[in-house]
């Protein structure tokens, strides 16, 4: 007996699904798409229990007959494609004829068909791609296609797909990918038995971005528009504040097909190159339209990916197209790069006049800030604790102004003799002390013995050093360094506003802050999490999130676990979402861009199906989004509080992700660096 065999048809087809049908999702792209190629202008899309029950789609196309109807379902048999020349300028979404086939190798299928010269429909049942039992029906013109229970032929498939909200989600993708592809379409998208969305056939995509994405995205995109004789771009992209930490929010259409390429967004990165950080990504949507016979869809099995034949003088447009859109809106009379500001009644004159008048607009300054800002000095609480954003109180060593200014010594006044302007010009003179000596400098103020005598100009030497080194402040100065960090670790200073350098009695520490406060924020969540009824704020105003199909989800499959870390969220109608209440140590955080950002790495990220790992995954997410961020300016008085905060948290040498908080160089290895040893 020969070891090499011919497979049979229906393991063929069964094979073939492995490469085509991955997922529900799978099946309900190739369903549309072959609407879609059927000039299809109304599409209903009906998903039960994720798509792992039911998949129903149904379209007003052309329909098909008996005969076409019983072909369809034979691998490699379409109507797309005829000959190789056919193959080298593809227009249709669909051309290789085994989509059918594989889907109904592993599922039960019910088909409803009916074009516009028959008089009645037919109606086909099969199930494993076997025996297609046909009888006629009364139906309209157009396709239903059901799918029912997929992959129940291969257990072995079906156990390993996702829980049904990934699946739910995965197939919202989908719709909504194809959605924007096609806005000359209606879609209409129903799980189980609830609309998620209707969405009404247009002529231009704008209304369809706002319909998808929301109002407050779709008034902050700009056109792009290019025209050539083989190459038109068109489609509109998002203003640099809107840009977004995931690439979700990215898409590209070629030729009417939504696909993936890595290269052409970077293109688009590169035209955004000088207005966002490198972390973020812009949002577009981009058509692209170009002669068939320069580009190759047929390099991927489930037709994601595309091959142009010039990849180069594709980049070079799309990235010049998206550049001019940005410099046309920069330069012109009206546009901005910042958010639009609703223009109110012109005639309403208790409105400032920028609000009234849309040719005047508004210019902030920016608010430059050379050193931390001074303070209005009060004897009875210079000195007292003070709250800064990691929601901690640092305790100044002194608790009456008195210590301050009195001295055994007769030379230096009490703080009955000073006068209030003399107490002023002191309290300066010692954070001016107290500044130099936490950054390592010289204290060399200029004034003698005497706090309460007038400043005067001295010539700078040793003998006003030595009296300087014996005064209350110096003395003052040197206390309060000494008793203001905790577990001996000092911080020195912010390099890069990104990184904390201390010291203590080892040698150097180098503290990652955004991973230091993850940590913290970490513990904090979890402290949180554990107690009965956990520490909230109730917001004088609620945060309003706007929210598009995908977003939305996300967000309903995680409220639970967001109400039992303190945070209050509402629906407030359609995808908008009311933030009432939040954890008490998230006080000072910008709530909008925590949530925004948590969504995104959700969304970007693949969360473990396990209910334990998932759980633990999302407060790491949390713990993330809500700590202070790379490039963030911190007080030395919020450099401590992270500090100590850290000092006091649980596992406090790593972060909720695995990466070191702190690094240290010791005073050993610094004398070897420099030869000492």
């Amino acid at each position: 007996m020969p070891a090499i065999r011919i497979l049979s048809d229906i393991l063929v087809n069964q094979i073939a699904a492995g490469e085509v049908i991955e997922r529900p999702a799978s099946i309900v792209k190739e369903l549309i798409e072959n609407s879609i190629d059927a000039n299809a202008n109304s599409i209903t899309i009906e998903i039960s229990k994720g798509g792992l029950e039911k998949i129903v789609v149904t379209d007003d196309g052309m329909g098909m007959d008996e005969m076409d109807a019983r072909l369809a379902f034979e691998r490699h048999a379409t109507s797309k494609i005829a000959s190789m020349d056919d193959l080298l300028k593809i227009k249709s979404l669909g051309f290789r004829g085994e989509a059918l086939a594989s889907i109904a190798s592993v599922s039960s299928i019910i088909l409803q068909t009916k074009t516009q010269q028959a008089l009645s429909g037919i109606r086909l049942e099969m199930e494993g791609g076997k025996n297609p039992v046909v009888t006629p029906v009364g139906c309209s013109m157009g396709t239903k296609l059901e799918i029912n229970n997929l992959f129940y032929n291969t257990p072995a498939r079906k156990k390993f797909l996702k829980s049904e909200s990934t699946e739910y989600r995965h197939i919202l993708e989908i719709v909504q990918d194809l959605a924007l592809s096609h806005p000359e379409i209606s879609f209409r998208f129903v799980s189980n038995g609830r609309t998620l969305f209707d969405l009404l056939k247009t002529e231009k995509l704008l209304p369809r971005l706002g319909a998808l994405f929301g109002k407050s995205i779709s008034e902050e995109m700009v056109e792009v528009f290019y025209g050539g004789r083989d190459l038109q771009i068109t489609g509109y992209i998002g203003k640099p504040h809107t840009a977004r930490t995931t690439r979700k929010y990215q898409y590209f259409m070629v030729n009417g097909r939504a696909v993936s390429d890595i290269r052409l967004g970077y293109a688009v990165k590169e035209a955004y190159s000088n207005t966002i950080p490198s972390s973020q990504y812009p949002i577009f949507v981009l058509n692209i339209t170009i002669d068939p016979q320069k580009v190759d869809v047929n390099v991927h099995p489930r037709k994601l990916e595309i091959r142009f034949m010039d990849p180069g003088e594709i980049f070079r447009v799309v990235k010049g197209s998206v550049y001019s859109a940005i410099e046309a809106m920069r330069s012109s009379k009206m546009g901005s790069l910042t958010p639009n500001i609703p223009l109110r009644n012109p005639n309403d004159f208790d409105q400032p006049a920028f609000l009234r008048k849309s040719s005047i607009q508004p210019v902030t300054k920016p608010n430059l800030r050379f050193e931390e800002p001074g303070e209005t000095y009060d004897p009875r609480q210079a000195f007292s604790p003070q709250a800064n954003f990691f929601g901690n109180s640092v305790p100044l060593p002194l608790t009456s102004v008195a210590g301050l200014f009195s001295s055994s010594s007769g030379n230096h006044p009490s703080t009955s003799s000073v006068s209030g302007l003399e107490a002023r010009k002191a309290y300066l003179l010692q954070k001016r002390a107290e500044r130099l000596a936490a950054q390592g400098k010289n204290v060399d103020p200029p004034f003698g013995h005497s706090l309460g005598a007038s400043p005067s100009f001295r010539p700078h030497g040793d003998e006003s050093l030595a009296n300087f080194s014996d005064s209350p402040v110096a003395t003052f100065t040197q206390s309060y360094l000494e008793k203001r960090s905790p577990g001996n670790i000092r911080p020195l200073a912010q390099i890069l506003n990104s990184y904390i350098l201390a010291e203590d009695e080892d040698g150097l520490v180098i503290i990652d802050q955004h991973a230091a406060h993850e940590r913290v924020m970490l513990g904090k969540i979890r402290s949180n999490e554990q107690e009965r009824e956990p520490g909230k704020q109730a917001l004088l105003t609620p945060v309003q999130l706007e929210l598009d199909y995908r977003e939305k989800a996300i967000l309903e499959e995680n409220l639970e676990l967001l109400h039992s870390l303190g945070f209050e969220i509402s629906a407030f109608g359609g995808n908008t979402y009311l933030v009432e209440a939040i954890p008490d140590f998230l006080v000072k955080e910008n709530i909008e861009d925590v949530m925004n950002g948590f969504i995104d790495d959700l969304l970007s990220e693949q969360a473990p199906e396990e209910a334990a790992r998932r759980h633990e995954h999302l407060l790491h997410t949390l713990a993330c989004r809500a700590a202070a961020k790379f490039g963030q300016r911190l007080s030395s008085y919020e450099q401590e509080a992270l500090i100590r905060s850290l000092q006091e948290t649980e596992g406090s040498c790593s972060c909720a992700h695995g990466r070191p908080t702190m690094i240290r160089i010791t005073k050993e290895e610094l004398e070897k660096k420099f030869k000492r040893r």
